[in-house]
Order: C-alpha cells, then structure tokens, then sequence
C-alpha cells in the first residue's frame, strides 16, 4: 500500500473529536468530596475535572458552528482555563491583554533552553489562535516575498523539533529585521524531541515579525503524517488529557502556505515539482486552503517530491510525489521566468547543495552521528545570489551559552561564529 493511500485511510477514518469523559468527571467528583484522599490524588482528579470541563464547552461549541468555523472560536482563553492552573505556573505568561513583542520570544527561548519549561496551555492556545487568525487571511497557498535590494533572506530547511540548533541559526544570522529576513522551509515538527517547543517558537517570530518571517509547510506538518512520526506523542506527552490541542495544530497546518516565491524569480518548496508538465506558477496560486497532500496530487509533489539526475518523471519510492530530472526542472523554470529553485525534505551531509542544476537542497537539522551538518542559504535581494552556509550540531550547553551573549564559551572562535561552524560553502550558487 502506498504512503498516499495510507494517508487517505487515515483521513477517511479521522482523528475523532474530544470526548466530554462524563465518567471521568463522576469519579474525579466523587474523589475530591472524599475526606480520605490524598492532597496529591484531589490534585490530580481536579485536573481531570478542569480537562473534562474544558473538552465539554469546546464540543458544544462545535456542535453549534458550522465544520468550517475557525478553531480559535471553540476556545476561550478567558473562561477556559480555571485559575487553579495556572497557581503554580511560574513561566511566560501571553495574556490576551498583550500585544506579543521580542520580549515575549526572548523569555520562552530562555524558558525551553534554559529550564527546559513546559508553556501552560492556556498561552500554547493563544499562540494558535493567533496564528490561525493570520493564516486565515491568506487567499493562496503561495505567497509573494518582496525582498528589498539591501536586504537578504535566510532560508533554512528541515527542523524536526532539533530545539537547540534552532537557537543557534538566529544566533548565527542575528534577529531578523528589515534586512535580516527568514524563510523556515517546512519540516518543523516530527522526528525530534522538542517539536512543539519549535513549531510555537516559530509561530511567535511569525506573529512579532510578520513582514520578515515566512514558514512554508512541509510533508511533516500534516496530522496524518504527525500520527506515525512523533508530534502526536510529544504533545500527548507534554499536555496529556488535552486531545483537542492536536487537532488544532492539525488544522493549523492545512493553512500553512506550500510556496513562497521571492522577488518572481526564485521558488521555495519544501519538496519539489508535482507530475504535471505544463505546471505554472499561476496554477499554484490558484490553490486556496484550507488543502491537505492527500486531497490534491499538485500539494502532494510540492511537499513530496525530490530531484534526482536522470530526466523525466518517475515513481517515488515515498509513496506520494515523484522523482523530477534537471530536464523537468529547466522547463519549469524557463516557463515561468525564474532562476531556481530552492527545496528541503532531504538529508544533505554538507547541509546544503546543488541537487542538479538549478535545484537546491537545504537541510536544517544536523545529525553529528551520520556526518550531517546543518545548513542554510543566504539570498541577497540586490543581485539574488545564494550562499551556502552551514553549522555542526548544537546541545543545550551551547545553546544556553548563545542565548546569555558568552563570547568566553568554548564553542565560540575568534571570528565571533561560535564553534567555527558558520563557513561560506560557495561565493555563488546560481553560477
């Protein structure tokens, strides 16, 4: 059976909505009225009762919106959460009230790395309806980057929940700005451990830095696939009772542009070129979210496919998407008036490189033990020229390190790139 037809069986199936767990409710009563339980045991059963009553008034007000209302109306950040949880929460606090700013994002990162803290769910939702809310504004599944001349765009490709070697790319490329720009290609969650931890960073640099932060969706941002490769049981980890969380990320990601296309002549996708000829950028477009791999065989090769050096088109040994030659590629691009194309989904051992001509493959999350360095490309807005840049792994010791500023630590050269991992791998890649 092929990947798409085991995603299109898990589709159909559904991952099931939230149940109001009355029995749950009765027997966690009944508990906290008993004079013989314990303070830890009426504790945990109060938990019970606030997950209960929150999966209680989410379903109602599903059951009386249409299936296509946003997620973010099924919650309210105001009477959702009782007061009892949050009594001993001593990390960031994302109060409606607020506007998010860099203040927000340096005291989460300080949190994950430094305490290994775990966000309350209260301001994981409302990172999510903020999110959504900006996603949902969005006409296509492609989305224009106006670089400007003096300015250049970072792009970075799979993450996989890698935490630490996150921090370290912002480390190493500075905040972003009105000249310092960031393109995350996808492939953020799965695999690693810290997933959740690096997809909620990401959305907040998002929410704080709309006009210089892009996210693109990559295969691994789909439910269906986060049910096989480790996000659902992250999350059921780290938040466990709360099964309405999963599916707001699920719903999240189908909004997620597949495309970024920057200054109209250099195409970003997280996988590659679909198995239709006369492809055009327009077609692309076209397409509106919400839209899922499974549902549309265009989305499946823009977040499945990979180059490979022979021509044409051939099956996929994933399942889904196809195997596209360098004829496949030059046709595209001549067709649409572009230079290249820049894509991730694979591992690369120098972290980025040239997969055939006019194709390149970045890869973002190192893995020390197979040789795999991480890698990103700079593109500079005045003459849209690449460069290749890549970085070894990250552990928390250094990410600590990055975060307090420490130019003594021992992973930091005297060049000030910290552990004389941040190399140019060539002057121009489109040449």
């Amino acid at each position: 059976m092929s990947k798409l037809q085991i995603l299109k069986d898990t589709a159909a199936s559904g991952p099931g909505q939230t149940e109001s767990g009355s029995k749950s409710a009765t027997s966690a009563t009944s508990l906290l009225s008993s004079a013989s339980a314990s303070p830890r045991t009426k504790r945990k059963y109060k938990e019970t009762l606030n997950f209960v009553s929150f999966h209680s008034k989410v379903n109602m007000r599903r059951k009386w919106r249409s299936k296509k209302s946003a997620f973010y109306k099924f919650v309210d950040l105001e009477s959702d959460f009782d007061s009892s949880e949050l009594n001993a929460y001593t990390g960031p606090r994302l109060e409606s009230t607020c506007v998010v700013d860099q203040g927000n994002i340096d005291e989460l990162q300080q949190f994950y790395v430094k305490q290994s803290g775990r966000l309350h769910r209260k301001y994981v939702y409302r990172i999510l309806i903020l999110a959504e809310q900006v996603y949902r504004t969005e006409s296509s599944l492609l989305l224009d980057v106006n670089l400007p001349a003096d300015a250049l765009i970072n792009i970075c490709g799979d993450i996989h929940g890698q935490l630490y070697d996150l921090i370290k790319i912002f480390k190493l490329q500075g905040p972003p700005s009105a000249t310092n720009y960031y393109l995350f290609n996808g492939d953020i969650v799965d695999k690693g451990q810290h997933s959740i931890e690096c997809l909620l960073l990401l959305l907040l640099y998002k929410l704080v830095y709309p006009q210089w932060v892009f996210i693109n969706r990559g295969n691994h941002e789909s439910a269906l696939v986060n049910v096989r490769h480790g996000f659902q049981k992250e999350l059921l980890q780290k938040y466990p009772q709360d099964l309405f969380l999963f599916e707001f990320f699920g719903e999240l990601f189908k909004w997620i542009p597949v495309a970024h296309l920057i200054n109209d002549k250099i195409f970003v996708i997280h996988g590659g070129l679909p198995d239709q000829p006369d492809l055009k950028i327009e077609d692309i477009r076209q397409k509106k979210p919400p839209i899922e791999a499974h549902e549309n065989e265009m989305i499946a090769g823009l977040l499945w496919s990979d180059p490979v050096l022979i021509n044409g088109i051939s099956p996929s040994t994933r399942g889904i998407g196809v195997f596209f030659g360098p004829d496949v590629t030059q046709s595209f691009l001549e067709r649409n008036d572009l230079k290249c194309i820049i894509r991730s989904h694979a591992e690369v051992k120098s972290g980025c490189g040239l997969s055939h001509a006019n194709c390149y493959t970045v890869f973002s999350a190192p893995f020390e033990e197979k040789g795999i360095m991480g890698g990103l490309i700079e593109l500079r807005g005045d003459t849209l020229n690449l460069q290749g840049n890549v970085f070894k792994a990250c552990g928390q010791e250094e990410a600590v390190a990055l975060l307090e500023g420490n130019a003594d630590y021992e992973g930091a050269a005297g060049d000030g790139n910290f552990n004389g991992s941040k190399r140019q791998v060539t002057e121009n890649l489109l040449q």
